[in-house]
């Protein structure tokens, strides 16, 4: 989440540019849980942060959706750090 946080920041303060290459990933977790699901799972922990809810529920949310055969993701807060509040 403080990856799309600090997207949204950014934002704010001006265009943000977009890289003329693709990132490479791997698609393994959403062959393994679905398109749809991942999609909604991410769409629905936004959302909680935009209405507030403590980062330990959205955190216990996310971990319920992982694949059967992945350690469960964490995620430490929907708030950065200090020192990127500023922008």
């Amino acid at each position: 989440m403080e990856d799309y946080e600090l997207n949204q920041r950014l934002r704010r303060r001006g265009r943000v540019a977009t890289a003329p290459t693709m990132a490479v990933t791997s698609a393994r977790h959403w062959r393994s849980v679905g398109i749809l699901r991942t999609t909604g799972v991410n769409q629905m922990v936004i959302a909680g942060c935009h209405l507030a809810i403590d980062h330990v529920k959205l955190a216990a949310f996310y971990r319920g959706f992982p694949p059967a055969n992945s350690k469960p993701a964490t995620m430490q807060s929907c708030h950065l750090p200090q020192t990127i509040k500023s922008l």
